[in-house]
């Protein structure tokens, strides 16, 4: 079920932009990998006090069913005195797993390409390595599809070009985006995106971490020792009887 988390966020953004010019929208998305090759994709939207105000029940202003049919884990939202928290997040079981998760959050082809995540097992160490790129056509129609502009009157975020310039107002840092990429080991690396402020870009993310393994040098050594005493056993004989 491709974009099913990019709705989420859409709808939310759409929410603060059309509440109010005041409103901020910070997501953040980590993929956090573990060191059997599986890992977890977590997608968390925050709307500030204004935009939570527009929004009144939290409990009954958004559907979460087409997401957990999906596969997603839904927090309930968490509202607080800064505003209105949603969180869902994902597990893929294998690194190839992991493109098909991204492309539900960003749709197939859209924000997050060419995304890999390598394990590779060696004699005494284990590496990993995550890397992919954060496309971003600086606007923020880039977030919305064809359902979600038919609910929005046709239009990708219920406003024209002029009308979303209006409600962004002077500043076009309202929403953001943080792309976080987490290996084991608490090795990550993160980045910061500012949405729809005009500015593409193409980011590469990448990350890398090894991981030693002492058990088989430990074999070897021991191995080696064991073979050295058989050794001695057979020779030593030898030579007495020389």
């Amino acid at each position: 079920m491709p974009c099913r988390v990019r709705t989420l966020f859409t709808i939310v953004t759409a929410v603060a932009i059309a509440s109010c010019c005041g409103c901020q929208v910070d997501a953040r998305v980590t993929v956090t990998a573990e060191r059997s090759g599986s890992g977890t994709v977590n997608v968390r939207a925050v709307l500030d006090r204004e935009a939570a105000g527009q929004l009144g029940d939290t409990a009954t202003a958004f559907r979460f069913d087409d997401l957990r049919a999906a596969g997603w884990q839904i927090d309930a939202p968490v509202t607080s005195p800064g505003g209105v928290s949603l969180n869902a997040s994902k597990r893929f079981e294998s690194p190839s797993e992991l493109p098909g998760v991204l492309d539900e959050v960003g749709g197939r082809g859209g924000v997050f390409r060419g995304w890999a995540l390598h394990v590779d097992d060696g004699f005494a160490s284990t590496s990993y390595a995550i890397n992919g790129t954060v496309h971003l056509t600086g606007g923020l129609e880039q977030f919305s599809d064809a359902d979600v502009a038919t609910a929005l009157d046709g239009l990708p975020l219920g406003r024209t070009p002029e009308e979303l310039a209006t409600a962004l107002g002077p500043k076009r840092d309202r929403v953001k985006l943080t792309v976080v990429a987490a290996l084991p080991g608490s090795v990550e690396t993160e980045s910061l995106f500012t949405i729809g402020d005009g500015t593409a870009s193409d980011r590469v993310i990448s990350a890398d971490t090894e991981f030693t393994d002492g058990a088989p040098v430990r074999w070897m050594i021991l191995a080696g020792a064991c073979l050295f005493v058989a050794a001695a056993l057979v020779v030593v004989p030898r030579r007495r009887r020389t």
